[in-house]
């Protein structure tokens, strides 16, 4: 598993634990959908400021998403 995808997925179990959609989600952090939706799906990079904006919205720590990513990814 890659960055991007160790990332999105931990995005996506924070938005499934605090019951929203991702549209939701969207609305709540100024994020357009159709980018929320290329990140969620790894098919694109989230940005430090967005997962901020995520956790923020979803009271979640935002180093949670980036102790996601497995130790032998992190150290390639």
């Amino acid at each position: 598993m890659a960055i991007r995808e160790a990332i999105a997925a931990e995005v996506r179990a924070a938005l499934g634990r605090d019951g929203r959609n991702a549209a939701a989600l969207a609305e709540a952090t100024g994020i357009s959908t159709s980018a929320l939706s290329r990140k969620l799906k790894a098919r694109a990079p989230f940005w430090t400021e967005e997962l901020l904006l995520i956790a923020d919205a979803l009271n979640a720590d935002p180093a949670a998403f980036l102790a996601a990513i497995p130790a032998e990814v992190a150290a390639a």
